[in-house]
């Protein structure tokens, strides 16, 4: 009966990891765990049999279920691992241990959950920021606690390989003054519950893998700065040449000298342009055309040609591609101070500007967008948004202005508007949803917002209290808290901001 009872445990505690059941039998399967094999004395815990032995010593803050079969303790900010049994796999001196194998943000690489080994952190000294090694599931260390951070991973007859920046030992710089050790890139080969550094046959001092339609491709930067690419799958190699590189619609463009010449495919198999290019995003390419640029499609050359062209960079795969161009070719010197914005078929959506300082932002890049406007190509949608600042020691002026597609202006926020709802905003959001531009605004002590409809292009809201914010059932709610009464009230108002009912909160 005991056996069947623990199985059932068990069983439950599988399904906990994997998130197979709802919150209140979490809950309830929680506490069946707890009251079994945690032991609980002034504020402390400890672990026990199912005979209610005594397994550990009652000495930590806390315990929780770990990667199905196992204990997770905490004693003051560190964590260790405990098996089943109360014994103790991973030392209590870790400040995280975890079973993914951790990403860099520089490089998005997606999170790998392992099966086979634990990842711990600890502080390390050597850099001053947290390092991690790797244990496996029988509490083996089986790689030191000096990895910075994964920059990829690489799998090749089911074996799998990862890029990891580790803290040189042989090797330090200064930063503010202090000594600190710099790092090296490895190879770490994992196979089934080993760990071992993979030997790569030829010198290198950076590495990184990078994907080309299904086939991995190592980038390793030579100790001389330049670059070379392997296939390990074929061991077919270009030897390191390069100044840099860069990688786009399934290719990768490098460049001996100024320009980006050299063209090369997932096979590495390359071939020289003709064309001096010096930028490229998805379908395009910026190109040297005379004394100005140009910009690539195919083989089809854009009918226009200036000074200066960069992308506007977006992220969002509808959006089509953007180009700013610049009047003045020496920038130092320059009479048109900011870009105009054009598209690849000549139509100039904003002109250059002799104003300021000013950014440009697609509406959902640099600006907050809930949801797709319904009908791309009505007119008043926005599109892209300019902000112009001026500043000066008199004077700190923003104007913000709002685009459609066709580069018409839907709405202008001048200085006066400005000043009056966004400039003294300690904190301030600002969204887009059913044809409604709105902002939050805190100004100490309260909340603020306006709404404004671009249609009719005037304020449904103007410097309103309150946080507002749209519902998933596509109602709006406006909420307001009132410090004396200590009560918060909601508001709730249709898609097209229109009353329905209000709900009072009062505060416990």
């Amino acid at each position: 009966m005991m056996k069947k009872y623990l199985s059932s445990i068990f069983i439950l505690m599988f399904l906990l990891s994997f998130g197979q059941v709802d919150h209140y039998l979490r809950d309830s399967i929680n506490e069946a765990i707890k009251t079994k094999f945690f032991i609980e004395r002034n504020e402390k815990y400890g672990l026990k049999d199912s005979l209610g032995n005594l397994k550990t010593r009652i000495e930590f803050d806390d315990i929780s279920i770990f990667d199905t079969k196992y204990f997770l303790v905490r004693k003051d900010t560190l964590y260790g691992v405990y098996g089943r049994n109360g014994k103790n796999i991973i030392p209590v001196n870790y400040r995280e241990i975890n079973n993914i194998l951790p990403n860099s943000r520089n490089y998005q690489i997606a999170d790998y959950r392992s099966d086979n080994f634990w990842y711990a952190y600890k502080y390390n000294p050597n850099i001053d920021h947290e390092t991690f090694g790797i244990y496996s599931k029988n509490g083996e260390k089986k790689y030191p606690e000096k990895i910075s951070y994964n920059r990829g991973i690489y799998e090749l007859n089911n074996i799998r390989f990862a890029i990891v920046s580790i803290v040189d030992d042989q090797y330090f710089t200064y930063y503010n003054d202090k000594k600190i050790n710099t790092y090296k890139d490895v190879v770490l080969k994992f196979n089934k519950n080993d760990i071992s550094e993979y030997e790569l046959p030829f010198e290198y001092k950076h590495l990184q893998f990078l994907e080309i339609q299904g086939n991995k491709i190592v980038v390793y930067t030579s100790p001389n700065g330049l670059t070379g690419f392997i296939d390990l799958k074929s061991n077919r190699k270009i030897e390191p040449r390069f100044k840099s590189y860069i990688f786009n619609d399934n290719k990768i463009f490098a460049k001996e000298r100024e320009f980006y010449t050299t063209e090369i495919d997932k096979n590495l198999n390359f071939r020289e342009r003709n064309e001096n290019i010096i930028a490229a995003l998805k379908e395009f390419e910026i190109i040297k055309y005379n004394e100005n640029m140009s910009v690539l499609k195919g083989n089809t050359q854009a009918n226009f040609s200036f000074p200066i062209i960069s992308f506007q960079e977006i992220k969002d795969k509808e959006i089509p591609v953007l180009f700013k161009y610049f009047l003045d070719k020496d920038q130092t010197e320059k009479k048109y101070t900011q870009p105009g914005i054009i598209s690849f078929d000549g139509k100039i959506h904003i002109k250059p500007s002799k104003k300021g300082s000013t950014s440009f932002n697609l509406i959902n890049e640099g600006y907050h967008i809930l949801d797709q406007i319904e009908n791309k190509n009505k007119k008043n949608e926005v599109f892209l948004v300019k902000e112009w600042r001026s500043i000066s020691p008199k004077s700190d002026s923003i104007e913000i202005t709002f685009y459609n597609r066709e580069g018409s202006e839907v709405m202008h926020f001048d200085k006066d508007l400005y000043d009056k709802y966004l400039k003294n905003c300690m904190q301030k959001t600002m969204s887009i949803k059913d044809n409604f531009l709105f902002a939050n605004c805190y100004k100490h002590p309260d909340q603020y917002f306006f709404v404004y409809n671009l249609t009719s292009k005037k304020f449904i809201f103007k410097d309103k209290k309150g946080y507002f914010q749209p519902e998933n059932d596509g109602k709006y709610k406006i909420t307001n808290y009132d410090k004396e009464s200590k009560q918060s009230t909601d508001e709730f108002y249709s898609k097209d901001l229109n009353f329905l009912y209000k709900i009072i909160n009062k505060s416990q």
